[in-house]
């Protein structure tokens, strides 16, 4: 108890000085975009900014954010359009956009992540307490508890803790676990690891991106943490974590991308070692093909090996943000497919 009364005033400070930014990926899904973005604006820890990347929906989504451009509440809203980029390419460019608009924090989610009342400040309190106890040690990125409609904690977004030595007499009192890795379900990134870590990588498109991105954070001196008293809701139809199982001609495409992203990321993480880097991939391969045997997912087996073989050899492109005075204030047309110059400030209530 006495260090959350000693460190209280420096968490109020930080709470009060830095710049932080929602950044939600959104594509056809126009009711969860309007609980997510009503959920970011009942933050007790008001936010300074929320950024919407529309990924080329087809839906009502441009015209309700058309809409809520019409009415002045106050606030600010900003939103980058284009071509439907997948999971990387959304993180990408509203990363890309909130880093040039000069923030330190940006909170990147999906439009399913549905924010506690108290999440972004949690979150900020865990990195003050952080902060106050380790400050020779840089901070990556914090990861809120991500559960399901039921509570339970959802089994797509499970990070991937440190051993427990590491983190095991600091639970009780600060409250966060360190972590490897996270998803992209509500993670606040500082502004001094994107900047020395670059930007994700926009061509993997979907799944392991954030694996890949939040990891590569870690692997260059950052820490990343859990906070536990940071809660969101993942409102997926049910509570999955993605399987061979499933796998299926309605989704192979995903796994298209899953088959080559996991390889792609054991680049990422054994980079410069490469007998370790074919020892992995030599393991990881025959154990793909043990499960898709075991569930007779045979006809995709050379859709495995192929997409093996894409993530081993395709190009790891990273590029750095820059910095920029402010956002575009004007709102605009959609911009050129790919561009975030179109940037739009919409008031927000």
């Amino acid at each position: 108890m006495r260090m959350q009364t000693d460190t209280l005033p420096a968490a109020v400070s930080l709470l009060n000085r830095s710049r932080v930014c929602a950044v939600v990926v959104t594509f056809n899904r126009l009711e969860l975009l309007q609980a997510a973005v009503t959920a970011l604006r009942g933050q007790t820890r008001k936010l300074d900014a929320i950024l919407v990347v529309d990924n080329g929906s087809t839906d009502d989504t441009s015209r309700w954010l058309a809409e809520e451009a019409r009415q002045d509440r106050g606030g600010q809203l900003q939103v980058v359009t284009q071509a439907n980029l997948g999971s990387s390419g959304g993180v990408f460019a509203g990363v890309k956009a909130a880093y040039a608009g000069g923030y330190d924090w940006f909170w990147c989610m999906d439009d399913d992540t549905i924010p506690s009342p108290t999440a972004l400040e949690c979150l900020m309190a865990g990195a003050e307490r952080f902060r106050a106890t380790t400050p020779e040690v840089p901070l990556g990125w914090l990861n809120s508890v991500v559960q399901w409609s039921d509570g339970a904690l959802h089994r797509m977004n499970e990070p991937k803790l440190k051993p427990y030595l590491s983190w095991g007499p600091k639970v009780i009192d600060r409250r966060y676990l360190p972590a490897q890795w996270c998803s992209f379900v509500s993670v606040l990134l500082a502004r001094e690891a994107v900047a020395k870590c670059g930007l994700p990588l926009k061509d993997m498109f979907i799944w392991y991106d954030d694996v890949e991105y939040t990891g590569r954070i870690t692997l260059r001196g950052f820490t990343g943490l859990v906070v536990l008293d940071s809660f969101v809701e993942h409102r997926t139809k049910a509570n999955y974590a993605p399987d061979v199982e499933d796998l299926d001609e309605q989704n192979c495409g995903r796994f298209r991308y899953a088959f080559r992203n996991e390889v792609l990321n054991l680049r990422t993480f054994h980079e410069g070692r490469p007998v370790i880097l074919a020892v992995r991939f030599v393991r990881l391969m025959l154990r793909r093909v043990r499960l898709m045997v075991r569930a007779r997912k045979f006809r995709y087996l050379y859709l495995a090996v192929a997409q093996a073989w894409k993530g081993l050899t395709m190009e790891r492109r990273i590029e750095f943000p820059t910095a920029a005075t402010s956002l575009s204030t004007t709102p605009r047309s959609a911009p050129e497919s790919g561009s975030t110059r179109g940037i739009a400030s919409i008031p927000l209530p």
